[in-house]
């Protein structure tokens, strides 16, 4: 697995058999209840992405399960 961000909170993540696809996270961490996805409200946070355990994760802790 694999990801990459891009511009406007965005991921694109690509599965090892090959599926790949583009996540809109903006909604997600700007809502008001975002909680600790919140702080990715931050383009340098949000950028600093990383897939740890077969999920994307942030250094802050923050992690989507891949079915997510």
């Amino acid at each position: 697995m694999s990801v990459r961000t891009l511009p406007g909170y965005r991921l694109t993540v690509k599965f090892v058999d090959g599926t790949e696809g583009e996540v809109d996270m903006s909604a997600f961490v700007n809502a008001t209840d975002a909680g600790v996805f919140g702080e990715l409200a931050d383009p340098d946070a949000f950028s600093k992405a990383f897939v740890l355990d077969g999920a994307v994760s942030w250094p802050g802790g923050q992690d989507l399960a891949p079915d997510a």
